[in-house]
């Protein structure tokens, strides 16, 4: 995939005992390393290809028919990054949180904070690349409606957290990634006219049909 930028990386802690002894020197000898943690962002143009493929992981359900359930288990994946000097391989990634964002003019942005049970510098071979060929989203494909009213807006933002944490027990590096709960915002700027008096004040369920409405923006081919 076409990125714009990614930071996975891999964070070792290291255990020092940090006990009286006499000398504010720490010698190496009392260290261990600790457990390490997989976590980055990739930063990408939406298109609708794309989504096919990630709409599922992030979600929880396979696509049908350009329908995306929500599901209660994420699907697991790996990923391979080709860094020139080395390939690194993540693998049991889910995604933890994605952010749709676009502005008045310029392309769907997508932000994936992903997380990983492992790192490993890969001897995999790369595989063939082929550039992606379908046109990313702009912020003048959306449409937002709420309340049976058309709005004019700015600026958008849709945050979809998973809210997923890597659990360790007996193990150096992450035994389960579990997501713990779903949380759904959305954030966008209008200008304040007679259309967009009734947004405010909302109630929940009105808020909910919003979130419902903006989530099907971009995801419609």
């Amino acid at each position: 995939m076409e990125i714009v930028s990614e930071s996975l990386r891999k964070d070792l802690t290291i255990l020092d005992t940090a006990g009286i002894r006499g000398t504010r020197s720490h010698p190496k000898e009392r260290t261990r390393d600790g457990t390490y943690t997989v976590s980055g962002s990739i930063v990408t143009h939406a298109t609708p290809t794309m989504l096919d493929n990630w709409l599922p992981r992030i979600l929880g359900a396979a696509e049908a028919a350009d329908t995306f359930a929500l599901a209660e288990t994420l699907t697991e994946f790996d990923i391979l990054i080709d860094r020139v000097a080395r390939r690194f391989q993540y693998v049991f990634c889910k995604v933890s949180r994605a952010t749709f964002r676009s502005t008045a003019g310029g392309l769907l942005e997508l932000t994936l904070d992903i997380i990983a049970k492992t790192e490993t510098v890969s001897a995999t071979a790369f595989p063939t690349i082929t550039a992606p060929t379908d046109a990313p989203y702009v912020h003048h494909d959306c449409v937002l409606t709420t309340q049976a009213a058309t709005h004019i807006i700015t600026e958008v933002e849709i945050v979809i957290d998973n809210m997923v944490e890597a659990r360790f027990s007996n193990s150096q590096t992450a035994t389960d990634i579990t997501p713990r709960d779903r949380l759904v915002t959305v954030n966008f700027t209008t200008p304040y006219t007679s259309t967009e008096v009734g947004l405010y004040g909302i109630n929940v369920d009105q808020f909910l049909h919003l979130v419902v409405m903006a989530l099907c923006v971009w995801f419609i081919k």
